[in-house]
């Protein structure tokens, strides 16, 4: 005799020579029923009591005795297996912040519930989400959010949790996926949450061995995942990574996840502000975060929650309440480096600001402020497709640094490596994929520029000529611009940070009819 959540996972051989075949679909009023018959006497099930529960779930917590007692086992299963988390503890979306377009196409969902409670839509008309982000953007927080707004149960899990409640075997994990998607249906309308979606392999990049593995897996997934979208009672399910490009291409595909959704980090220094303010609460009522947003923009939401959890801790260990400076210290910590060290990096960055700048780059932060990945940064707004021209002018941008080493900071050193790494991807990609120089061939995307260059000798030759072409302009260039470059570099390390004001500001002052101020000779 073999018991199967669903056949799916069961061997076609077995099926095939199984003498009778059973289909057991318990419900509340059965399991009222069956209750009343070994109890007793009668208690009330919820569809919710139930969920995800096989018939060895039932034999367990049905047992002779209170009949209220059998209902609270079934609920403690239910509980035990559940890896959702109450949406009661986030905010609406109209009190999120810091998520942009990503609460906007949030919101718009609430608004198909809404029309799905109406009588307007159809169930089976209602979106499904994948979104995709960098690890603390907050990709769960918008979620519960969503649930919250939308007056709807959250149903969460992950596949990390499916291994974690299962005994690890191929059995074992469909189980626990087949309990998750039971959950969903039993709890519907619902939202359904799975999150760490890449944990699922993609599976044209497995050998044949871990193919044999996880297709079923895979597979049973993606039935699952059908079966749930075509639910009458209608579900939004939405499905979380950090890493798309490593996701099945069937999981990706409409039909299965319909809007691909980025969460980043706060875009602007007002977004990290409010995303500041939320996890402050009433602390600090009275302080203007901008300045502190501009000390850490780039961050994500779970940075600026943990800087104020690092501010309050400071403050408890003084026996006081949180003030400024505790959290500005958790911001940007005291920089251990020397004077000289702090002004080579100020008069690189801005040298990168102020030839963007100069060449009509829209310049969104400029900062001394040390991370675990950068001594200093300036950074652009994105910008879309580009000219020849525009390409060269981004490869002295990326060089401007180096150059401001060259010129104002005693010499090059490795502190542009990364520049110079960009620089020449820009220029190998004008050659080799772009047809931004004389060859229109292209060689697709450039997963791997070192191998092009490694195994095409005339390519590396011609990309080393263009990139010290490009650095000799850039060292001119740079030279031209010194006063804008020196002036940031002070306001630099007075403040740390510089915003788009303030650099537009110093290149308003300079004077086009002066030779020691004149702007950018071209490139």
């Amino acid at each position: 005799m073999v018991f199967s959540a669903d056949l799916e996972w069961v061997a076609p051989a077995l099926i095939a020579n199984a003498d009778f075949q059973a289909t057991i679909r318990p419900n509340p009023r059965c399991l009222e029923n069956v209750i009343r018959r070994v109890a007793g006497r009668s208690a009330r099930v919820r569809p919710a009591d139930i969920a995800s529960l096989d018939l060895a779930d039932l034999a367990f917590a049905i047992q002779p005795g209170s009949a209220a007692a059998c209902v609270r086992r079934l609920q403690r299963i239910v509980g035990g297996r559940s890896t959702g988390a109450a949406a009661d503890g986030a905010p609406a979306l109209d009190r999120l912040v810091g998520y942009g377009a990503a609460a906007d196409q949030m919101r718009m969902i609430v608004a198909d519930i809404e029309r799905l409670r109406a009588g307007s839509l159809h169930a089976r008309d209602l979106p499904s989400v994948l979104l995709h982000g960098a690890p603390g953007t907050g990709k769960t927080m918008l979620v519960r959010s969503l649930a919250r707004t939308a007056r709807l149960p959250l149903v969460m899990s992950s596949v990390s949790t499916w291994f974690e409640n299962s005994d690890g075997f191929l059995g074992g994990v469909a189980k626990s996926a087949q309990r998750f998607f039971a959950e969903v249906a039993a709890c519907a309308p619902a939202v359904a949450f799975l999150d760490e979606l890449d944990a699922l392999p993609d599976r044209a990049r497995l050998d044949a061995r871990g193919r044999d593995w996880w297709n079923p897996i895979v597979t049973g997934v993606l039935l699952h995942i059908d079966r749930t979208r075509a639910l009458d009672a209608g579900v939004i399910l939405i499905a979380a990574t950090n890493h798309p490009s490593h996701l099945d291409e069937a999981l990706k595909r409409p039909g299965r996840f319909d809007r691909h959704i980025e969460v980043t980090a706060p875009r602007s220094a007002g977004e990290l502000a409010g995303v500041l303010r939320h996890h402050l609460g009433a602390d600090l009522g009275d302080t203007d975060l901008a300045p502190f947003a501009w000390l850490g923009l780039g961050a994500t939401g779970a940075i600026a929650e943990q800087w104020v959890k690092s501010a309050r801790e400071a403050a408890r260990g003084y026996g006081r309440e949180v003030g400024a400076e505790d959290l500005r210290q958790a911001i940007a910590p005291p920089d251990d480096r020397s004077p000289e060290e702090l002004l080579r990096c100020a008069l690189h960055e801005a040298a990168h600001a102020i030839v963007g700048v100069s060449f009509g780059a829209s310049i969104e932060l400029v900062s001394l402020v040390q991370t675990t990945e950068r001594s200093g940064v300036a950074r652009f707004n994105a910008t879309s497709a580009f000219t020849e021209a525009g390409f060269e002018e981004r490869v002295v941008i990326a060089l401007a640094g180096r150059a401001a080493d060259e010129l104002f900071g005693g010499g090059a050193d490795s502190g542009a490596a990364r520049d110079l790494h960009y620089a020449t991807r820009l220029v190998i990609g004008a050659h080799a994929v772009l047809g931004l120089r004389q060859s229109l061939t292209s060689l697709g995307l450039m997963d791997d520029p070192d191998l092009i260059l490694r195994t095409d000798p005339f390519l590396a030759r011609r990309v080393e000529e263009d990139l010290q072409r490009l650095m000799e302009k850039t060292r001119i260039l740079v030279a031209e611009l010194e006063k804008p470059v020196r002036r940031l570099a002070d306001l630099l390390m007075t403040n740390r940070v510089a915003t788009p004001d303030d650099v537009d500001r110093l290149m308003s002052e300079i004077d086009p009819s002066s030779d020691e101020d004149r702007g950018p000779a071209g490139v």
